[in-house]
């Protein structure tokens, strides 16, 4: 309540009091006003207590503080140890933090009583602790790096966690893919592969045709805080497709002892390239005829037969041919085609030599011509 105080004097001299009659002489008056008690209040959020490491705090509120008045004011401080307090130089009954968090970080409120510029007393809020969920996603690498270059239709090596990840809370994965357009001039979007591991496996990714980027997503659940971190990019070069070329003829048939004349593929893969991705690789085309006695080989190569088209030498027997094309990046990357459409060459068996039978006197056997090749060319109106 509010109390008044003064002083009364009396002077005693030889027995004498003045004033008389047990009266005092009053100083002025002092008024004690005693105010009504502060209180602290607890400090409480619009928001989830556990954040993303980077964020800010949520808009922070106190209930059941004194409210602003006449002669009060706030002070917000905050703590990493709700031990030692540091004032944040926020005033406002209410305050909305826009500092980023890195760790967990303590909040409460100061309320005070002034007289002017003099602080009367104060009262500390209950604490509110905010939860700072931190997160790295660690890095990965492909065959030792982060890039890898293979051929066409084939898969790459098992891409596998070099730097583990961390978190503040139950850690998760998402991988996510970008493609190469077909033009290779730019990637596509990126978009998620469904694979949950920490590693991403060779039998995972497939075969790819077209050059593939991977990262991937690190989630650290903790109360209602999910935050992510994306790790480095892996690219995957895939060099270009090795064209199956279409025989101009894919059977023959000649005699023994013959030759079938010059073979040939059209849309064979010749000359050289540059894939664009990796800042580009130079790559080239080489070409060598194969053959097999046997249809679908396995095949041999046929010495210096490195052209487009090949003339076999006299044949004894039927004799398979395909051409394979084989790709080299300036990596040391090859890839060599799949057997190209076959071309067969039958040779037909000599005819058996007849047997002569006497009648009369002696025979003697002659081996028969197999073939008789007649040059020049009939007259008009005439046939062979």
């Amino acid at each position: 309540g509010t109390h008044r105080f003064r002083r009364g004097a009396r002077s005693t001299y030889l027995g004498v009091d003045c004033p008389s009659a047990a009266t005092f002489e009053y100083s002025n008056e002092v008024t004690i006003t005693v105010a009504a008690a502060l209180v602290g209040g607890t400090v409480g959020t619009v928001g989830n207590t556990e954040i993303c490491s980077g964020d800010n705090a949520p808009p922070l509120t106190v209930a059941g503080g004194t409210a602003a008045g006449a002669n009060i004011e706030f002070l917000w401080e905050t703590s990493l140890d709700d031990v030692n307090w540091v004032p944040a130089g926020v005033t406002t009954e209410a305050w909305d933090p826009a500092d980023a968090l890195a760790q967990d970080t303590y909040y409460h409120r100061v309320v005070r009583r002034m007289d002017g510029l003099v602080e009367l007393c104060r009262e500390e809020s209950a604490s509110l602790l905010i939860e700072v969920n931190n997160v790295t996603a660690g890095a990965i690498e492909v065959a030792g790096g982060t890039d890898e270059t293979i051929c066409y239709n084939t898969a790459p090596s098992d891409i596998t966690v070099d730097v583990l990840a961390t978190g503040d809370g139950a850690l998760t994965y998402a991988w996510y893919e970008s493609p190469r357009n077909a033009a290779d001039t730019a990637w596509g979007a990126w978009a998620a592969t469904g694979d949950t591991n920490a590693d991403l496996t060779s039998v995972e990714i497939g075969n790819l045709t077209v050059s593939t980027r991977f990262y991937r997503g690190v989630t650290s659940t903790s109360g209602a805080a999910a935050c992510t971190a994306d790790s480095n990019v892996i690219t995957i070069a895939v060099t270009p497709e090795i064209a199956d070329p279409t025989p101009v003829a894919a059977a023959f048939t000649i005699c023994y002892g013959d030759s079938p004349g010059t073979l040939q593929y059209t849309g064979v893969d010749v000359g050289a390239g540059t894939m664009n991705v990796l800042g580009g690789i130079n790559y080239n085309f080489t070409n060598q005829w194969m053959e097999s006695p046997v249809t679908g080989g396995p095949y041999v190569a046929v010495g210096g037969a490195t052209g487009t088209t090949y003339r076999p030498p006299a044949l004894t027997s039927t004799t398979y041919y395909i051409l394979r094309s084989t790709l080299t990046d300036a990596n040391g990357v090859v890839c060599t085609s799949d057997t190209s459409n076959e071309i067969t060459v039958t040779v037909n068996a000599l005819p058996t030599a007849p047997t002569a039978v006497a009648d009369n006197g002696t025979i003697t056997n002659q081996e028969q011509v197999s073939r008789i090749t007649v040059g020049g060319a009939p007259a008009a109106a005439e046939i062979y």
